[in-house]
């Protein structure tokens, strides 16, 4: 009865409060009179609603009413959106930290001594992860980071103190291990997060992508979860940096990787090399991104949530139109044995009922069998793995007799370089392979140089 209580009054208060919300958007310039008025709608449609429901916290709240106004016919996308960001405002930037029940539900209490749960906070960071819409991928990566600064924290001592342990040197941390498990509760501060990104930079031996890579996950974590504001770290000790040109196929290897494969295999080589896709992007691929009267590939939500077009080889056409009479078969055996229900983004499943089943969502490169969906709880056959994409690559390279360096991105690699080589603009390739920046794509230029128009040795000369 009390939480219930407590509950209530904080929802009466912030109706109390909605004339200040639209006050703060309007004098910190977040919107004009127009759509001021609107905001403040939705937030007091918020919790008119929220009458019916009793959810763990706020965000969870907001999903719940989010996927309401996208099953109503009579409220548009857009202002479903709309919807979303007046609530996320009002709670995130107006009412932060003054108490509202629930608002933090995403972050962790600490204790007096300032330690936390290591399994608190790293459900807390899924949550806010999932709240946010990050990719799953993303999420594993960012939780798996977290987990190896947890038990680095661990290793120094309880509640992140250094200690000395049978004859160790204060600081220092053991070796890591398969068997190493998470602390109890740990204590994690700024001093802390800056001396792990060091160790990986002096200690592991880290590349500077990586040491990114970690930092961003704890950066993260420290935001989202502890409150905690991390500042200056730029001027800590950094891993080294350089440039590395990439590994690309000659023309020559290329076609003998080409002529080393056959059936599926063949047709996932070549448009891994024909169309420049990443290896998620080829993963995830469906049947109807797939334009054979303008011979393209459309890519969606690719890499920063981008979508893009980029070429189809006309030499897979015929096996491709082949694959896609098989995959037919497949998707009614699916619809028979019902997993042809397949994951829709955002809240498309909602919105078309019967489109998670149509042929046209269908994984152009399904898996071999259903599998439990880790988010939705459902039995569905998931695309095919980046796992036995990537074997498939280092097999298939090894069995042509290339030496070099056997990834998914190769191809890719190669695909730009041999563009090039062709004489195809530079702003073009860019498009093609979906960067943000032309200079990440005139990398490829200097790989170009060493297969085209070479220096000549002095020793040749002579």
């Amino acid at each position: 009865c009390m939480a219930w209580y407590i509950r209530r009054k904080g929802l009466i208060m912030s109706r109390l409060q909605l004339d200040e919300f639209g006050d703060y958007l309007l004098t910190r310039s977040m919107t004009d009179d127009r759509h001021a008025k609107f905001y403040v709608m939705w937030v007091r449609r918020f919790f008119h609603e929220s009458k019916k429901m009793d959810p763990d916290s706020w965000e969870v709240q907001l999903q719940q009413y989010v996927n309401t106004l996208y099953d109503d016919p009579k409220v548009e996308d857009w202002q479903v959106e709309q919807a979303e960001r007046a609530i996320r405002l009002y709670f995130h930037n107006f009412r932060s930290g003054d108490g509202i029940p629930g608002a933090s539900s995403t972050r962790v209490t600490a204790r007096d001594d300032g330690s936390v749960s290591s399994r608190d906070l790293l459900t807390a960071v899924r949550q806010s992860l999932r709240i946010q819409h990050y990719s799953y991928r993303t999420e594993q990566t960012y939780l798996d980071w977290i987990r190896r600064f947890l038990v680095y924290l661990g290793k120094m001592g309880t509640a992140g103190q250094s200690v000395t342990e049978g004859g160790r040197e204060p600081g220092r941390p053991r070796q890591a291990d398969s068997g190493d498990v998470l602390p109890e509760r740990i204590c994690v501060t700024q001093q802390s997060i800056k001396d792990y990104l060091a160790w990986l930079a002096l200690q592991r031996e880290v590349a500077a992508s990586t040491q990114n890579q970690a930092f961003n996950a704890l950066l993260f974590m420290a935001r989202s979860s502890l409150k905690l504001e991390l500042t200056e770290l730029e001027k800590g000790v950094r891993a080294k940096t350089g440039r590395k040109l990439p590994v690309v196929l000659s023309p020559d290897e290329a076609r003998r990787v080409l002529d080393a494969a056959e059936g599926t295999k063949l047709l996932i080589i070549s448009l891994l090399y024909g169309s420049g896709l990443r290896l998620s992007e080829l993963c995830r691929l469906r049947s109807k991104d797939i334009d054979f009267d303008n011979e393209l590939v459309f890519v969606r939500c690719g890499k920063g949530k981008n979508d893009r077009t980029t070429l189809l080889p006309a030499a897979v056409i015929p096996q491709l139109r082949e694959h896609l009479d098989k995959l037919r078969e497949l998707h009614a055996q699916d619809v028979d044995a019902g997993w042809a229900e397949v994951y829709l983004p955002n809240a498309l499943a909602r919105k078309y009922k019967n489109a998670a089943t149509q042929f046209g969502w269908y994984w152009l490169f399904p898996s071999g069998k259903p599998s439990l969906d880790p988010r939705a709880g459902k039995m569905r056959r998931h695309h095919v793995s980046r796992s036995y994409v990537q074997r498939l690559v280092r097999d298939t390279v090894r069995k042509a007799g290339v030496e070099k360096q056997a990834s998914p991105h190769v191809l890719r690699h190669s695909f730009a370089t041999h563009l090039l080589l062709n004489g195809v603009d530079l702003r073009e390739i860019q498009e093609y392979m979906g960067h943000k920046s032309v200079e990440t794509t005139m990398i490829y230029t200097h790989v170009v140089k060493t297969m085209r128009n070479r220096a000549r040795s002095p020793l040749d000369t002579l």
